[in-house]
């Protein structure tokens, strides 16, 4: 019987959930300062930490190979436990009009790119139709981009990867471009966020290359697809930063942000942080009918 801890992933899935879930009981008991549960808590972790044990045994006793293996898987089921557990937290904090804390929680992992790949991203960004129609607008403003500055990031969702690259422009604004799975219905954007004293207005976006305006107001052209005829989606975009509620939720840009609005966090917030603005930091949205992206 022994033989068989370390190699059973359903049983390591189930022994890392029971455990975790016995955990947060015992606690939620303890601060709620509900006695009759304690007990009962305190068993059921009891029993699925001497359950580990057994796993942990059954590693030792079947080698290296299968150490490594069952490690491996266990460590994999825990980090699925705990997104799930996650998940439901963030659920229970945004029902309770705690969106920014519940977006901070639920952030996608994301992964800096550096040399070779960061090169690579960039020049991947600037040849795209969406960023070339935004280097239009800010030519027509006759500012420029400083590539030099430029950061890019990996952002991994259950769907795939996105890709996100931004760049400073004039010390004025800053230029981010997005790429999405290709079995997404918008597969590429490009937005210009424009500094005004605390605040980040949006004054030009490129949707799939084809899709290209100057902002000069929030447009609320559609509420659902519906609204724009055939081949045609709704799509929306922010049209209006919440500086405090994307710094709040977005810790990995706290140094950048430290000394209050300025590009350099801005461009961290739009690169690192695009589920904090979509999800909490938007004070006001607006909409417009694209076309299909071309497969």
């Amino acid at each position: 019987m022994l033989s068989k801890f370390g190699t059973c992933k359903k049983c390591m899935f189930l022994t890392a959930a029971g455990l975790a879930g016995s955990l947060i009981a015992y606690g939620a008991a303890v601060f709620a300062g509900v006695e009759m549960l304690r007990f009962p808590a305190m068993l059921a972790v009891a029993f699925f930490a001497a359950w580990s044990l057994m796993h942990l045994a059954g590693y030792v006793v079947n080698g290296k190979r299968e150490v490594k293996k069952g490690c491996g898987s266990c460590s994999k089921s825990f980090a699925l436990t705990r997104r799930g557990f996650m998940g439901a937290a963030a659920w229970l904090l945004a029902s309770l009009g705690m969106k920014g804390v519940a977006a901070r929680i639920v952030q996608p992992e994301v992964t800096k790119l550096d040399g070779l790949e960061r090169i690579n991203a960039v020049k991947r960004a600037l040849k795209s139709r969406d960023v070339r129609n935004a280097l239009s607008f800010i030519r027509s403003k006759g500012w420029k981009i400083d590539e030099t500055k430029a950061e890019a990031v990996l952002h991994r969702l259950k769907e795939g990867e996105v890709l996100a690259a931004g760049f400073p422009v004039s010390e004025k604004a800053v230029l981010v471009y997005y790429e999405y799975p290709s079995g997404t219905k918008i597969k590429s954007e490009a937005r210009v966020y424009v500094l005004n004293k605390d605040r980040a207005k949006l004054e030009f976006i490129s949707v799939n290359g084809i899709d290209a305006r100057t902002l000069t107001a929030c447009y609320h052209e559609c509420q659902s697809s519906s609204d724009c005829g055939e081949f045609r989606l709704c799509y929306e975009y922010c049209c209006d930063v919440n500086w405090t509620n994307v710094v709040n939720c977005c810790g990995r840009c706290l140094s950048s942000c430290y000394s209050g609005p300025n590009p350099g966090c801005l461009l961290c917030l739009i690169v690192f942080c695009p589920f904090c603005l979509s999800q909490s930091g938007c004070d006001e949205w607006g909409s417009m009918c694209i076309d299909y992206p071309n497969v």
